[in-house]
């Protein structure tokens, strides 16, 4: 079983119908690591793809905490509980340099 995350999203939608035996993770907006553990625990996956993000630039800049706390925080959760559960996991990220790099080069100067 293949647990998504981000299932709506364009790339984990396209995983979701190309894969088969896979299940969409739900939202995992202000989750902690106890509700991660008890998503993938009850989803008997034995692989997670993680492509849930914030990646709309506008939404980031406006919310740095949260882009944040979604883009590093939720995907440490994630890794943890794969590690935890002995588990396959790949995070698939294609905006999170591209938010924070901005966040990078004003703490720099």
């Amino acid at each position: 079983m293949i647990l998504v995350t981000g299932a709506n999203g364009f790339v984990g939608h396209k995983i979701m119908k190309i894969c088969e035996d896979t299940i969409a993770a739900p939202s995992l907006r202000n989750v902690r690591q106890e509700d991660v553990n008890r998503i993938i625990g009850e989803s008997d996956a034995d692989v997670i793809i993680h492509t849930a993000a914030v990646s709309d630039i506008g939404v980031c800049q406006a919310d740095p905490d949260a882009s944040y706390y979604a883009n590093v925080q939720v995907p440490l959760f994630i890794a943890k509980a794969s590690k935890d559960r002995k588990l396959s996991s790949l995070s698939v990220s294609r905006a999170t340099f591209r938010i924070f790099s901005s966040l990078l080069s004003s703490s720099v100067e």
